[in-house]
């Protein structure tokens, strides 16, 4: 009886550990010109579901004189082993997808890492960003 409610907490702490390191959710991170004004922000809003892991971006930069802003489906990927891989679509001038991969570093933080730039034009999507979970309860 003991070795099934062993068996038991451990299989529900292993569904809550995998539950908690879930993309779903928004993402944000912002900066600050020297003065403590806003410069810029870059957020993702993302739904993961059964390996599948989609969503959007919005980028601001130069105090919001610059935005990368596709729309409702700007992300597309799958996660593998807790790492979500997704193509990026920038909603400035470049024309090809771009790459990036997404690591929880813990359950309320990600990094975001481009892997391949989007082409053929430009694009405000950071090359390596650290994102905060800032609304748990919000997603797509």
């Amino acid at each position: 009886m003991k070795r099934i409610v062993l068996i038991l907490v451990m299989l529900l702490a292993s569904v809550a550990l995998k539950a908690q390191n879930t993309f779903t959710g928004s993402w944000g991170h912002m900066s600050y010109y020297s003065n403590n004004e806003a410069e810029g922000s870059f957020n993702l809003t993302l739904k993961e579901n059964n390996g599948m892991i989609t969503g959007f971006h919005f980028a601001v930069s130069d105090g919001g004189r610059f935005i990368d802003d596709y729309g409702k489906d700007s992300i597309n990927g799958t996660v593998e082993n807790g790492i979500a891989t997704v193509a990026i679509k920038s909603g400035r001038t470049a024309k090809i997808t771009g790459v990036a991969e997404i690591k929880h570093i813990s359950r309320d933080s990600v990094i975001f890492t481009l892997i391949k730039e989007p082409g053929g034009g430009e694009h405000l999507i950071p090359e390596k960003v650290i994102l905060v979970k800032y609304d748990p309860g919000n997603s797509i």
